[in-house]
């Protein structure tokens, strides 16, 4: 092989070995700004995630608060709870407690979350 040819043979593998490392450089570069950015996505969204989770929270437990507040939904859940229903025509729903609780349940304030449930073990 000539000198030229041998020359021109380096030459061009020292560029294809430059080429090679710029390419993987940029391409490793490019990924971990990539995945810098899409981390703090994720941060900010689960931030507000968190917020908004946290502000549907707070307004639950003031639901919470104003229902256990109201003596009366107190004294009706206290007297569903002690008695025992058998007979679905003697339901717990069609006594005065029953209705006691569907009422402050069915309150426009209350009702603008969709569903508060009560439970009973009797019922």
């Amino acid at each position: 092989m000539k000198f030229k040819k041998k020359i021109v043979a380096l030459f061009l593998g020292f560029a294809v070995a430059v080429s090679v490392i710029v390419s993987i450089s940029y391409t490793y570069i490019y990924t971990m700004d990539s995945m810098s950015e899409r981390k703090s996505t994720m941060r900010y969204l689960a931030s507000m995630n968190c917020k908004q989770f946290e502000n549907l929270l707070s307004q639950m437990g003031s639901v919470y608060e104003y229902l256990l507040s109201d003596m009366d939904f107190l004294e009706a859940i206290r007297n569903l709870s002690s008695k025992k229903y058998e007979d679905d025509s003697d339901s717990a729903w069609s006594s005065d407690e029953g209705y006691t609780v569907q009422r402050k349940l069915n309150i426009v304030y209350i009702y603008q979350f969709y569903r508060v449930v009560y439970f009973n073990k009797n019922g």
